[in-house]
């Protein structure tokens, strides 16, 4: 009778396992599909570019998407493009007042912003939200 029980008790467990791994797995697909940028790592591929401080934007994407600064750089980002871009820094803790949004970049138009906190920073567009970047602040 007792093995009877211990097998009832591991169904059980196994079957919650497999439930709690198909809600997670829906749940990332849902986010996923959303298109909610900033909720979820990306991986951004390469090795940053050590010194860069002009970050292009062209052919809706970041150039370079990966980047490495030293604390106190102002980084700018300058819209090659026809369409409307913007750059979003929003895991930066800094001053109340410190603005970590450029909005709407016309063509032509750039932002400014000064790193003055060391860390691993993925920005991205509000407009288009797969397009990421990176920048690495020692």
């Amino acid at each position: 009778m007792r093995s009877g029980a211990e097998r009832i008790l591991v169904s059980v467990i196994l079957v919650s396992l497999l439930a709690l791994i198909g809600t997670t797995v829906g749940i990332a697909t849902t986010i996923r599909a959303s298109g909610q940028a900033g909720t979820q790592p990306v991986t951004v591929p390469g090795t940053p570019a050590l010194g860069v401080t002009h970050v292009f934007i062209r052919n809706f994407a970041y150039q370079p998407v990966n980047i490495q600064v030293v604390w106190g750089t102002a980084v700018t980002w300058m819209n090659q493009d026809s369409a409307v871009h913007s750059v979003v820094l929003p895991h930066i803790n800094d001053a109340e007042t410190d603005i970590r949004e450029s909005g709407p970049l016309s063509q032509g138009q750039s932002f400014d912003y000064t790193f003055l906190v060391r860390g691993t920073f993925q920005y991205y567009c509000i407009e288009h939200p797969y397009m990421v970047g990176i920048v690495t602040v020692v």
